[in-house]
């Protein structure tokens, strides 16, 4: 059913809301992050053919998150997964 459910919205709206993934530290960091990318004047300057803004590292943190990892794999029904850079502004 949970799956299903989820499927659903991802289908419908294309994203899915997992509440209570990041604890509050963790979104108010992003949130900082966030807002000091915010600030670039040039959001579309490239760094070695990518935007600049997937260069900073701490998004990384949550790509790589296991947690998002394994939910991914978990809604899939799949071990191979990948994220993919996709940056055009």
């Amino acid at each position: 059913m949970f799956k299903e459910k989820i499927s659903q919205n991802f289908n419908s709206n294309g994203y899915v809301v997992i509440k209570n993934f990041l604890d509050t530290k963790e979104v108010n960091f992003f949130i900082k992050e966030i807002y000091k990318d915010l600030k670039i004047n040039n959001v579309t300057q490239k760094l070695y053919n990518h935007s600049i803004l997937i260069e900073n590292p701490n998004y990384w943190k949550l790509f790589t998150n296991p947690k998002l990892i394994n939910s991914v794999k978990e809604f899939l029904d799949t071990d191979e997964i990948c994220f993919v850079q996709h940056t055009d502004l």
